[in-house]
């Protein structure tokens, strides 16, 4: 395939805490031999309280019909935020190339030693392409996992295209509704793997002790006034997945709301401050467990630059930063990148790939039989 000189793109990231769209309007150099970038756009738009809790309702349900119907009402979500992305520009429709998302995984199934995994994807590309006259690249994970892969972490090869240049030996956790690491050497990811929750625990915790009232914890405010539960946190954090080697992957059915429903009682019984110490040291002790068990032992990180809404939490940092003292603790603001903009960032750049026909997925990291083009590409119209 030709390359062009620039590519005109918007990436869309909708993840696991289900809380609203991320949507960055991007134009890619890629013919360069390290490809630049200009973001010409960044916002975010909450999802109403109906969706929230519609896309909760199906994730835990698995009913088949209702996940084709939010599988359309996303489409149509991702369209009003597309138009509104491109209001404040002096671009339209006509002038974007693709438009890359992430989609909203319902549920995703690692493979075993005898059976390949899958995800399930609620987001109708065609749907989405038909209603914005743009081409729509989705579902990444697909051929990663048809080739006996996780399908995940996809940002890896993002990363290093975004931090190798500046952070060449460093590891980039990003902190969504569930963490997933990148471990960059000279520049080159090298690791990759889901660490556990992300913002999930501390989520459901805040719900839970507010009747849904709070959905999360606001720069960790709740959590630096309270007294951590040791003993707790160690019950936390038996879930076999911690142990597990990688290349690894997880899901929000797995290690999150219906794990820590296991530990429910035990979470209500603390005052609000004393409940969310405890699961956001959980959360930041899995994360530093997982670089002492598979990072310290072969790689020499010098930094983490921590992405994803989990950024914000102060006090998350503080304890990540208590429990890894040697590494220097950042947040992508260092490179004027804002954290909730890394991960729609990396989705249009795996874009970009997909449109060059060019690998997207590493294999080392996902632990598929090879490299390979994740994507699947719904046209406008007629080619």
């Amino acid at each position: 395939m030709v390359t062009p000189d620039s590519l005109r793109c918007i990436g869309l990231m909708s993840g696991t805490s289900a809380d609203g769209i991320d949507a960055v309007l991007v134009r890619f150099t890629p013919s360069q031999a390290q490809p630049s970038y200009t973001v010409e756009n960044f916002l975010h738009v909450d999802f109403p309280i109906a969706y929230r809790e519609q896309a909760a309702q199906v994730i835990e349900s698995q009913n088949l019909k209702e996940a084709f119907i939010l599988g359309r009402d996303l489409a149509q979500a991702y369209t009003s935020a597309i138009h509104t992305l491109l209001e404040s520009t002096a671009f339209d429709t006509d002038d974007i190339d693709f438009v890359a998302v992430s989609g909203h995984t319902l549920l995703h199934v690692p493979p075993t030693e005898h059976q390949n995994g899958f995800t399930i994807d609620t987001t109708d590309l065609s749907m989405l392409a038909a209603l914005t006259h743009i081409p729509v690249i989705g579902k990444f994970r697909q051929k990663d996992m048809a080739l006996g892969g996780h399908g995940a972490p996809l940002v890896p090869i993002a990363h290093r295209y975004l931090f190798g240049q500046t952070y060449p030996n460093a590891i980039i956790q990003n902190m969504g509704g569930i963490g997933n690491l990148t471990l960059l050497e000279n520049g080159q990811a090298m690791l990759g793997f889901d660490t556990g929750p992300g913002n999930t625990w501390m989520d459901q915790t805040i719900k839970w002790h507010s009747r849904g009232e709070k959905r999360y914890d606001p720069e960790g405010q709740y959590a630096r006034r309270g007294d951590i539960d040791h003993t707790l946190v160690e019950d936390l954090l038996r879930h076999p997945f911690f142990d597990a080697t990688p290349p690894k992957s997880t899901d929000i059915k797995d290690i999150g709301y219906p794990y820590l429903h296991l530990f429910k009682e035990r979470l209500l019984a603390h005052r609000l401050e004393d409940a969310l110490a405890t699961v956001t040291f959980a959360t930041a002790k899995s994360v530093a467990q997982a670089y002492d068990q598979w990072v310290f032992s072969s790689y020499n990180p010098t930094h983490v630059i921590v992405c994803g809404g989990g950024a914000f939490n102060q006090t998350l940092l503080a304890m990540l930063q208590e429990l890894v003292p040697a590494l220097g603790i950042e947040t992508s603001q260092v490179l004027h990148l804002h954290p909730s903009l890394i991960e729609t960032l990396s989705f249009a750049y795996l874009g970009v790939l997909c449109w060059q026909q060019q690998p997207n997925v590493l294999s080392r990291l996902t632990g598929s039989i090879q490299d390979n083009i994740g994507g699947e590409i719904a046209y406008a119209g007629s080619l």
